[in-house]
Formats: structure tokens, sequence, C-alpha cells
């Protein structure tokens, strides 16, 4: 049985944070209407989060950044 460690919200917020900054041409054309990079950014964070990040969690916050944030 594998147990997976949640990761806490400023991790998360953090790594999101760095996904979009390296990934800006992509965060453009998202806030231009191409929605579907929502998965782009997702497998991202969740690369980087080695799993630990909860996918629903982790899109629900990305969101929010974009548009509360950038």
């Amino acid at each position: 049985n594998l147990i997976v460690e949640k990761i806490s919200q400023e991790a998360l917020h953090e790594i999101i944070m760095n996904v979009l900054k390296n990934n800006s041409s992509q965060v453009t054309a998202y806030k231009a209407g191409q929605t579907k990079l929502i998965g782009f950014f997702v497998g991202k964070v969740l690369q980087e989060s080695k799993g630990s990040a909860q996918p629903e969690q982790t899109r629900i916050l990305i969101e929010k950044i974009i548009y509360e944030l950038l």
C-alpha cells in the first residue's frame, strides 16, 4: 500500500509560481483562450512535486494564480 505524502499549500504555491514563470509563453496563450493548456501546467506541477500534489487542487490553484496574480 503506497502512501503519498501530501504537499503543503506553501510548497505547492511555490512550485506553481516557478512552473508559470518558466512557461510564460504558455501562460500568455492560456490567457488568450487556449484553456486546454491547464493540463500542461498541472502535469508540470505534478512532475515537480514528484506526484505529491493533488491534480484537482493543483488545477484550481493554477487557475486562481493565473487570473489573480499574472
